[in-house]
């Protein structure tokens, strides 16, 4: 990026305009704003690259700034590591300066924890509920963390937008994904110790991102840094730096006064001011739409006493997500529960979960579908039946503007809404593609969604500007796994259907002696598989297996994928988690660049990572959870 590139971008949002003081997506003066006296100042460049902008968010360890990389020109989140008890900036603006001879040792001991938080994140950031981090450097006398950037903030954020209050089923879809990333971490020994709002961020295609890795430690680890938590949402072995009562049940105290909150809008009460006088507010006693039994589980999570909350993330996702209901609830659960189990039909194909396929004709478009009430998501339930509308949009420069207004609107945004297409949610059909060890895998027999592989990265690249790309991001780090892994889990399957998905240890080749692996419940096949079978309980592939008939390399498209909008030259395929390119007798060269891979009509054909390819999800469920029809 140039001076003159440079000069065009916003400093509080890092967006690029040619506006030249108010920047026309955040409303602000483009120049930013130091709005912390100890802050770098905007407009400073870290490392010959990172463009520091306004602050995000400060605690007592460190300051988070938005950024730029100019190199690979996308926003960043950057973590200045900064304890203010122990430091202060130097007059130059720049460099961290120990206040005296007595904090060396201290700011040393901190320094340390700080880069094990990098480490963490990097270890666990395969995980898609984990920000992701992309460099470490050490400049000024300090680290900088240089992390994904994420676009619609915290949930502090998110329930202020939102009427400052979550309706129950809102908030419990929000937290589970953090459920099932802190299941992850305390399988390894890991606890976060600060999950509270401000730690938990949504991103632009809604999945949910934990971050601030700074307190996390090993559970029985002995350490002599205190780390007390957020006030109301840690619980009083942390605020009171009672290290060895910590674990597990730590964690679950932060999750359930974050539900607490959501539902609520409410703070909880400290845990300090709840050890000398307990009046915490019951949350079933909130005139709120909350099953009793879930509201009950809550307050169990908040217990004062450890021993007397869950002691583990599956007992509390069971209290959840699993909570029996009363007599009418419980027989009303049980019909829906019969329609939802999964069912392999006659022809060995397997129902379950249920995502937009059918398109609706006019004459079944009723005004009760029209007029229904659609959430943000753009779903509405009618008559016990999900629908989706998908809005559809018109080219507005095709047209004569009508007025002035108009068209200035059209010059800027180029099309305009003209109505909806209405699409009924139906089963998902799903072919069993290995069956092992009482797991049974399966890949979905339609292509279901139509989405680039990572397209906040190279949605907006042209072919040309592609081509030049060097280095690319794996399956690991792709926009496409997060959002199959966060927003295609909500949006195809019921909460009790999603405790049948088990998670799949997978590897991704990333050159001919290397593999990455990630734990995923949902992803995409990859060319190996398709090939050699998905039984991943093998180290080794057995080549000799190679399906010559090359089975699933067609698939329909459902009456959703073909009504979404599309490149030209679209023709019924879908994409896989392989990185690199095909030599010319067809064998797979991993590498990172801009190519994946994609199988078409003739086979496999490379897919250009700035395309749209058809998304054709892979799961695994227990082999006896399949009903078989008789």
């Amino acid at each position: 990026m140039n001076k003159y590139d440079i000069s065009r971008l916003c400093l509080r949002c890092m967006r690029i305009s040619d506006d030249n003081d108010i920047c026309p997506f955040c409303g602000h003066n483009k120049i930013g704003e130091k709005t912390w006296q100890n802050a770098l100042t905007p407009g400073t460049i870290l490392n010959n690259k990172i463009l520091i902008g306004n602050i995000l968010g400060k605690g007592g360890y460190g300051i988070t700034y938005i950024g730029f990389d100019l190199l690979l020109e996308y926003r960043v989140a950057i973590k200045e590591f900064f304890p203010e008890d122990l430091v202060t900036r130097a007059e130059d603006g720049l460099t961290l300066v120990v206040q005296d001879e007595v904090n060396s040792d201290a700011y040393e001991e901190e320094t340390q924890a700080y880069l094990r938080e990098a480490r963490i994140l990097a270890e666990y950031s395969k995980n898609p509920g984990i920000v992701s981090i992309k460099d470490l450097f050490y400049q000024n006398n300090t680290g900088y963390i240089v992390m994904e950037y994420l676009e619609n903030g915290n949930l502090f954020k998110y329930v202020d937008n939102h009427g400052g209050w979550l309706p129950s089923d809102r908030a419990l879809t929000l937290i589970e994904p953090i459920i099932d990333i802190l299941g992850d971490l305390h399988q390894s020994g890991l606890i976060h110790r600060d999950v509270s709002p401000d730690n938990i961020m949504l991103d632009k295609d809604g999945s949910i991102k934990l971050i601030d890795f700074g307190g996390s430690r090993k559970n029985g680890a002995k350490s002599k840094q205190e780390f007390l938590g957020k006030w109301g949402f840690a619980p009083p072995e942390q605020m009171f730096s009672r290290i060895s009562e910590q674990g597990p049940w730590t964690d679950i105290y932060g999750i359930c006064s974050t539900l607490y909150y959501l539902c609520t809008g409410d703070i909880p009460q400290s845990a300090i001011e709840r050890e000398d006088n307990d009046l915490i507010t019951p949350i079933n006693s909130y005139n709120i739409d909350l099953d009793p039994g879930i509201g009950e589980s809550i307050m169990k999570g908040l217990s004062m006493k450890p021993e007397d909350r869950q002691q583990t993330i599956d007992e509390l996702y069971f209290d959840l997500y699993s909570i029996r209901r009363t007599s009418k609830q419980s027989h009303a659960q049980e019909a829906v529960a019969e329609r939802r189990v999964i069912v392999m039909d006659h022809d060995g194909r397997v129902w379950f979960g249920s995502y937009p396929m059918n398109e609706l004709t006019p004459e079944n478009i009723t005004s009760d579908i029209e007029c229904a009430e659609y959430d943000e998501n753009n779903t509405a339930i009618v008559n016990e039946e999900k629908y989706y509308r998908l809005p559809v949009y018109k080219n507005a420069k095709s047209k004569e503007s009508s007025n002035f207004l108009s068209g200035v609107f059209n010059l800027k945004h180029g099309r305009v809404k003209d109505g909806y297409k209405y699409f009924k949610y139906n089963a998902i059909p799903w072919r069993v593609v290995n069956d092992s060890k009482g797991r049974t895998t399966l890949i979905s027999e339609y292509i279901l969604d139509y989405l680039p592989f990572n397209g906040t990265t190279y949605l907006k690249y042209s072919d040309r500007d592609i081509v030049k790309v060097k280095t690319g991001i794996y399956w690991g780090d792709s926009k496409l796994r997060a959002w199959l892994n966060s927003a295609f889990i909500n949006m195809a399957f019921s909460a009790q259907e999603k405790i049948k998905l088990h998670f799949t240890k997978i590897s991704t080749p990333t050159s001919a002696l290397d593999d990455r692996y990630t734990n995923d419940k949902v992803y995409i096949p990859s060319l190996d598989e398709l090939y050699y079978g998905f039984d991943t309980s093998k180290d080794r592939i057995d080549r000799s297996k190679k399906n010559k008939d090359n089975v699933y390399c067609t698939a329909p498209i459902s009456q959703y994928t073909a009504a979404l909008p599309r490149d030209p030259d679209f023709v019924p395929c879908f994409g896989l988690r392989s990185r690199g390119q095909f030599s010319k007798d067809m064998s797979f060269l991993a590498s990172e660049d801009c190519f994946g891979q994609l199988i078409g009509r003739e086979g496999p054909e490379n897919w250009m990572l700035n395309k749209r390819c058809g998304i054709r999800p892979v799961i695994c469920v227990s082999s006896d959870s399949i009903k078989r029809i008789s």
